[in-house]
């Protein structure tokens, strides 16, 4: 199956993160949109509060991941928010047993836009211009989009600077 497009009616009808409809597709169109700044940051405060929550996902998560990955494309955003919240979906997707199972109509547009959230990553971590937290999310996208769901949430508990360092204090 295609990407849905942002008009289908299933977008009104499916949960978030907090088991409430949420339509996500407003806050993809604003994003589609957005410059870069305080619009965009805004946006993705929602997204993430909308779809991700103390390790909660929805049917409105997973089928904003292939969007989120269509409009990084079309758009080139670089953001980090990318990587970490479709990271995050997906992990949580597979290590969250209260989470819903993807319905197998979505594997297609799904699974294709982890294999091109990976190749996005991939990018990252080859640019030398790339800053720190974005090659550490990155890292996270490629083990998560490779099936080392436990390793990618890991690495990225780690973009916190303040929590890795804790961690190598005892090594």
């Amino acid at each position: 199956m295609e990407n849905l497009k942002l008009s289908d009616p299933i977008w009104q009808k499916v949960n978030g993160a907090y088991g409430v409809t949420y339509d996500v597709t407003k806050a993809l169109k604003r994003l589609e949109t957005a410059k870069q700044g305080a619009d965009l940051s805004k946006i993705w405060g929602e997204l993430w509060v909308e779809l991700h929550h103390k390790g909660a996902v929805g049917l409105a998560s997973y089928l904003a991941v292939p969007q989120l990955i269509r409009i990084a494309k079309e758009n080139n955003i670089g953001d980090w928010n990318i990587h970490a919240l479709c990271s995050t979906i997906e992990q949580q997707r597979v290590l969250g047993e209260a989470n819903p199972r993807l319905p197998s109509a979505f594997n297609v547009s799904y699974f294709d836009a982890l294999d091109e959230m990976k190749d996005m990553a991939l990018a990252v971590l080859k640019n030398e211009d790339a800053e720190d937290l974005s090659k550490t999310i990155a890292m996270s996208a490629v083990a998560t989009a490779n099936g080392q769901f436990q390793l990618g949430k890991a690495i990225l508990q780690f973009a916190d600077e303040k929590l890795l360092m804790e961690f190598l204090v005892q090594f």
